[in-house]
């Protein structure tokens, strides 16, 4: 009997420190997959901040708004994803707020823009028109680092000049389509299939490049907010990236409708 407890004992010690061990590498993967996100998702932002600060001397406001811009999605990014590594027990899934969309994208594509201005023959677009009160439940942060890696894989992909065009419309009653359209190379059946696994990349060259994490990160995201996300692409001709959202009610705050009646006289302001 005494030697059948010694070798339970024995097993038990065994697999309390396989446990531990387990749990350890568990732990050590969590960490390496936030370090690996982090250094993607910072490197769009703190690229447009080296190309302001190149022309430092005489900086005008649109260099200035987009460093402030930079720093502070930056910033916005360290702070979240800080935030929800926290206390893992508790962590259930991004906090979302009411959020209008057309700002968002708006600001997100000028900084695209001012981030590729060497790239004289690649066109960032967009198209708004139909935008107009279309709020969505969503994490702005997040949605924005989404954008961003997408817009940055259109680009990378792309030859020496290309369109990428991101619009807002109304796809259906309580739901809003963001759709990101590029005329770049396209991509085969075979890479479709693959697109979101983990450390799958196509198409991108360069040492910044071919990590897979945009597109990973992007369906996780976007499923998180209780969207999808749908890609089509024919190789030669470019590629349609469809992000669905639910659409939120319309706050209070924000006027639908605004009538003005012919002839009144309007005046706008600005206070730059």
């Amino acid at each position: 009997l005494a030697i059948v407890g010694i070798m339970l004992a024995m097993q038990l010690q065994a697999e309390r420190r396989q446990l531990a061990h387990q749990a350890e590498i568990e732990v050590a993967q969590k960490l390496q997959k936030m370090a690996m996100q982090v250094s993607h998702d910072i490197r769009s932002p703190l690229a447009a901040l080296k190309m302001a600060l190149e022309e430092a001397e005489s900086i005008p406001a649109e260099y200035r708004s987009m460093v402030r811009m930079s720093v502070q999605r930056i910033n916005d990014i360290a702070n979240n994803l800080l935030s929800s590594n926290r206390d893992p027990q508790t962590q259930v899934r991004t906090q979302t707020e009411v959020e209008l969309i057309a700002p968002l994208v708006d600001s997100l594509v000028s900084e695209k823009r001012m981030n590729y201005r060497n790239k004289t023959n690649i066109h960032i677009e967009s198209d708004l028109t139909k935008s107009y009160a279309l709020f969505a439940n969503i994490n702005s942060i997040e949605l924005k680092r989404v954008l961003s890696n997408l817009i940055n894989n259109s680009v990378e992909a792309m030859d020496s000049s290309g369109q990428i065009t991101l619009s807002v419309t109304q796809k259906s009653e309580g739901k809003i389509l963001l759709n990101l359209k590029d005329n770049g190379k396209g991509m085969p059946e075979h890479v479709l299939k693959r697109l979101g696994e983990r450390g799958f990349s196509h198409g991108k060259t360069g040492q910044a490049s071919g990590s897979g994490l945009g597109f990973y990160h992007a369906i996780e995201t976007i499923e998180s907010f209780g969207g999808k996300l749908e890609i089509q692409s024919v190789l030669g001709q470019g590629t349609t990236i469809s992000i669905i959202l639910n659409k939120a009610p319309v706050p209070s705050w924000f006027i639908e409708e605004l009538v003005l009646p012919e002839g009144l006289r309007v005046l706008i302001l600005d206070d730059d």
